[in-house]
């Protein structure tokens, strides 16, 4: 499932509603913490449009696609923002000044990745069943 959303603060709401939506056609929250899913997906999100587009004055689409596969379910979030390299996202800051989006994001995923294109950015978060830990295939994806 893919849908695309104009990268602007407003369409955060939707954004979320549409993730939201499309876990409970995939999978039974029984089967997986679909807030988490829902957390992660929020603050990369949040990312995407404060850091891509807001602090750049610039505009765009973001792309999400979310699908189950045998392990779980997948998340791609994907801007035409100016590359960013991941890197240079370490924070110093003390966690009451804020800055723990990321951290929130390792912690409630199986496993994820952040990748600069070159036109734009890449996330891609992986949220295992249960019965499921990370192996070499689920890895690979990401």
């Amino acid at each position: 499932m893919t849908n695309s959303f104009e990268g602007v603060r407003e369409s955060l709401p939707a954004m979320r509603k549409w993730v939201r939506d499309s876990l409970n056609v995939l999978v039974e929250s029984s089967r997986l913490d679909h807030s988490l899913i829902l957390i992660a997906a929020g603050e990369v999100l949040q990312n995407c449009v404060r850091y891509g587009y807001e602090s750049n004055g610039e505009s765009g689409q973001i792309s999400i696609t979310l699908f189950s596969f045998h392990y779980g379910i997948a998340l791609e979030i994907e801007d035409d923002a100016p590359p960013s390299d991941p890197e240079s996202w370490i924070s110093e800051k003390d966690a009451s000044e804020g800055g723990l989006g990321l951290i929130t994001v390792v912690n409630a995923s199986s496993a994820v990745r952040y990748k600069p294109l070159s036109t734009g950015n890449l996330a891609r978060l992986i949220f295992n069943f249960p019965e499921y830990k990370i192996d070499e295939r689920s890895s690979a994806w990401v």
